[in-house]
């Protein structure tokens, strides 16, 4: 199953700005949409907003520019 889970930061007003595009996105692409708030443990994450999109056997993790390019495909 495709699944988008979108990393925000509760004080971040990009987040906000974002994440109705990002669902409006995975409705209309039948991806399921997991919403979660950053943790400082985790390495991999070096900005928020971050989308990491699950698809299949690949997994793909989406910075700023990454989620743009995303809602513009």
């Amino acid at each position: 199953m495709r699944e988008l889970t979108y990393i925000e930061w509760k004080d971040c007003a990009k987040c906000r700005q974002v994440k109705p595009h990002v669902q409006k996105w995975c409705e209309k692409n039948k991806v399921n949409f997991v919403s979660m708030e950053y943790a400082d443990s985790w390495l991999e994450i070096s900005s928020i907003p971050t989308a990491i999109l699950n698809d299949w056997d690949d997994t793909e993790i989406l910075d700023m520019e990454g989620i743009v390019e995303l809602l513009q495909s």
